[in-house]
């Protein structure tokens, strides 16, 4: 098949797996192309979105999608079942009709989210097991100010045999990395109080004592634009809130290497090791 640049594609069931089955093998500008698909565009339409591809990388990664059977030639036209998550319109001044519009899909997308628990739950699967840094169990920082989900997030990694780490705002993400234990992982809420989230993600991947630390974002932040600059920031993985355990359990796993538990089996919370 032969394609071309002005070539118009979507992602497909298939795709839409790895955008939210909590582990994918996928590299960080192949997920990013997935979610810009999500919504039908060109090739080129998505370029300047993914800065560091060439014409022949484009060309090269949509072949390679295609193969995969993650993206299909698509048209302009959608469904009537189909729900924009995404709208691109930033118009200044919207028409009443358009403000009704507007209202009417944000209820849709209120019901769809309500109904699903989750936009995505993306992970990058590890290549192998990562082992803890201390040689005996993991350890996770969470960075969360929301002292409900920081309990939660405390809670479901202590039945996985996880130590946790919490961290509410700058000071103390500063003081946890600066002379805490050394983390495997870090979850990552983008909306603190005090510093800009994705300044945040940036620091954490730059820091020179976090080395290769991964970083699933769990965020209420569900636009395409911000799932894609996680990602472009160096997120292992992505997960919009409000927060389905599975996922969260599950993307843990597959950003350390690990297997996904196996919940038809008695004690399937057996923990990580």
């Amino acid at each position: 098949m032969k394609i071309e640049l002005d070539q118009v594609f979507s992602v497909t069931k298939r795709g839409n797996i790895q955008l939210s089955g909590a582990s994918t093998r996928l590299g960080a500008i192949e997920l990013r192309a997935l979610v810009l698909l999500s919504k039908p565009m060109s090739l080129r339409e998505i370029m300047p979105l993914i800065p560091e591809s060439s014409e022949p990388g484009m060309l090269a990664l949509a072949q390679a999608l295609c193969k995969q059977g993650y993206i299909a030639s698509s048209d302009r036209g959608t469904d009537d079942e189909s729900i924009d998550f995404y709208s691109a319109d930033m118009s200044l001044s919207p028409s009443l009709a358009e403000q009704q519009s507007a209202t009417a899909q944000a209820d849709k997308v209120k019901a769809e989210l309500t109904r699903r628990g989750f936009y995505v739950s993306i992970a990058r699967q590890a290549a192998q097991k990562v082992p803890p840094a201390d040689g005996q169990s993991y350890f996770v920082l969470a960075i969360e100010d929301d002292p409900i989900l920081a309990r939660m997030y405390t809670q479901l990694l202590a039945m996985l045999h996880c130590r946790a780490g919490t961290a509410s705002n700058r000071r103390e993400v500063e003081e946890a990395v600066e002379n805490g234990p050394k983390p495997d992982l870090i979850v990552l809420d983008l909306n603190l109080p005090d510093v800009g989230g994705f300044n945040l993600l940036h620091w954490l991947s730059a820091h020179p004592r976090l080395g290769s630390t991964p970083v699933i974002v769990a965020s209420a932040e569900t636009s395409k634009e911000s799932i894609i600059r996680a990602l472009a920031l160096g997120a292992d993985g992505y997960i919009t809130k409000p927060i389905a355990v599975d996922s969260f359990t599950d993307s843990i796993r597959a950003v350390l290497g690990l297997p996904p538990i196996d919940r038809s089996k008695e004690g399937a919370w057996s923990g990580l090791v």
